[in-house]
């Protein structure tokens, strides 16, 4: 998906940030009520005089969240019959389903957060990407196609990747394409770098009923290839050439660091 574009159009249309399916009334730790589905924001530069402070709010919620999805986890087991009230969540938004169910794997410590597998919970300018990735989806002709000019360590792979997987599980028909600078960052079994390598980690890591019925590793996740068991969905991986992205139909093409 590529257009260099300011951060500011990148943005929601909408003020505030949030993610539908959150409780809107959830009891924090300290006893008080927090609306989870409003992310906090984030300072607008290193000298906001509020920086401090709007660290220390993202933190509660990021902790607060992080609650809600062992909470989810417990509610489910005790009550099957409640995973097909995720599902629609899921389906409804995937910031829900990212928030709750999927994971980043991060190899240093990451913000104060830890290192290994992290609770996809976003900052800020993550949610952005994925409503931004959502209009993309829905847009046509040159309105759908953007480019995202970013730093390192910004998640933008991550919540991406995560994105398809997405869409590859909820919606239908879905076909992604995924290509980058070197084939070994499109698949590489094992590593963590590579992008076809984080959706099936995540996939690994996701509770079986949200999985495609008798989706398995050793027979629907090849190389270059995941393959969804009940419809025609796929996410298959591009080697790198001038001609990336450009052969056969799909609903989504994603090149990273092209």
């Amino acid at each position: 998906m590529t257009a260099t574009i300011p951060p500011t159009t990148i943005a929601d249309t909408t003020d505030e940030r949030r993610i539908l399916g959150l409780p809107s009334d959830w009891i924090a730790r300290d006893g008080t009520v927090i609306d989870l589905t409003a992310i906090p924001d984030s300072p607008t530069d290193a000298y906001d005089p509020k920086r401090y402070a709007l660290q220390a709010a993202w933190k509660r919620w990021y902790d607060e969240v992080r609650r809600y999805r062992l909470h989810v986890v417990q509610q489910v087991e005790a009550i099957p019959e409640l995973a097909e009230v995720e599902i629609y969540r899921c389906m409804r938004d995937p910031l829900y389903f990212m928030c709750v169910y999927a994971w980043i794997y991060e190899a240093r410590e990451e913000q104060g957060l830890g290192s290994g597998f992290l609770p996809a919970i976003p900052f800020p300018f993550q949610h952005d990407i994925i409503r931004w990735l959502e209009r993309r989806l829905a847009g046509k002709g040159a309105g759908a196609n953007g480019f995202i000019s970013k730093s390192r360590d910004m998640g933008a792979t991550w919540y991406s990747v995560l994105f398809v997987l997405h869409q590859f599980l909820f919606t239908e028909p879905f076909i992604a394409k995924l290509f980058s600078r070197r084939e070994d960052l499109v698949d590489n079994p094992g590593d963590m770098d590579s992008m076809m390598e984080r959706i099936s980690a995540n996939m690994e890591l996701l509770p079986p009923w949200m999985l495609p019925p008798g989706w398995s590793v050793l027979k629907h996740r090849g190389k270059n290839k995941i393959l969804h068991t009940k419809n025609k969905n796929a996410i298959n991986g591009e080697s790198t050439s001038k001609r990336s992205g450009r052969g056969g139909r799909a609903t989504m093409v994603l090149g990273d660091e092209v």
